[in-house]
């Protein structure tokens, strides 16, 4: 079997199913069983104020903090290969992408 490429635009039409963006200051990524998961989420800011707070006072830290758990997205690796790769050209194009002249 051979496999095809093709390019073209994606367009994403609202459905009235989705909701406004969800702003998240954090993110883990992991994979089990050939399924790649994003957990999105958020430490509130009272928190990251406490722990910049602890630093500069050269304190210790905790070793866990707690986020919420905002979205979690399942995709192949296909998919993320293919994010990974939007996310380049963004950070290229807006003169952002580090270490990759």
């Amino acid at each position: 079997m051979v496999e095809k490429e093709a390019a073209f635009k994606l367009k994403f039409v609202d459905r009235g199913e989705s909701r406004a963006p969800v702003g998240v200051n954090c993110s883990i990524v992991h994979m089990a069983q050939g399924t790649v998961f994003i957990d999105f989420g958020l430490v509130e800011p009272e928190t990251i104020i406490r722990l910049t707070s602890l630093l500069r006072g050269g304190e210790k830290v905790p070793e866990e903090i707690e986020a919420r758990l905002l979205v979690r997205v399942a995709m192949s690796r296909q998919v993320l290969e293919q994010i990974m790769q939007q996310i380049k050209d963004v950070l290229t194009r807006t003169g952002q992408l580090k270490g990759e002249e």
